[in-house]
């Protein structure tokens, strides 16, 4: 809390600064003083959906229905792929594996990289089976319209290949990825393991 607010003397508009204020006040049972932040935080962004997603936090630790913080939430989201992935990405960044699996679940976006995304963070959390179960899914993702290009999707993928090698499609992901940083060597080599993968796949 203490190297937050100091960065906040700096810049009280750094908007991720201040969602971590809010979720360091919720993890001190200080919802009071975060609902004030929250409050606070929605006047500098009135998009930011991590500290929309910390009322909710706050509401059902007190045993209240969250169902109208998270429609609120979503009608505000134009594009609810990449605001929940980019909102899970900022709580992975503090090391709230669990809140970021959340999101995700919340949103409901049943495309490759928001499974992906839950997978890596069930994996972080120690929750092996559950993680394993959702590279599953994850691979089995219809891939239309897929086209990963942030350098955080990197380690996802690569935690999936690692724990589901036999699925191809993240092999095909990171191919693609690293095509479009422009290290051709290393997408040649993953497409040829995507292909090997199918390969086998069909033979079994």
């Amino acid at each position: 809390m203490e190297l937050v607010e100091k960065g906040l003397v700096k810049n009280m508009h750094n908007v991720k600064a201040r969602g971590l204020k809010a979720i360091i006040l919720r993890k001190l049972g200080r919802a009071v003083e975060a609902e004030k932040w929250i409050a606070e935080n929605r006047k500098v962004d009135a998009f930011d959906y991590l500290s929309m997603f910390e009322m909710a936090w706050i509401r059902k630790n007190r045993g209240e229905d969250i169902c109208p913080v998270l429609e609120q939430i979503k009608d505000r989201m134009s594009n609810p792929q990449e605001s929940c992935l980019q909102t899970a990405r900022d709580y992975a960044e503090a090391k709230c594996y669990e809140e970021a699996e959340t999101v995700l679940e919340l949103c409901g976006e049943k495309k490759p990289m928001p499974v992906y995304y839950r997978a890596w963070y069930l994996q972080k959390q120690g929750k092996a089976k559950e993680s394993a179960r959702m590279y599953q899914c994850a691979d089995a993702c219809d891939p239309a319209y897929c086209f990963p290009n942030k350098l955080e999707d990197i380690a996802v993928l690569e935690g999936a290949a690692a724990a589901y090698p036999q699925g191809a499609k993240a092999y095909y992901y990171l191919g693609n990825l690293y095509y479009d940083k422009l290290q051709f060597e290393r997408a040649i080599s993953l497409n040829k393991l995507c292909l090997w993968e199918i390969e086998l796949y069909i033979l079994n």
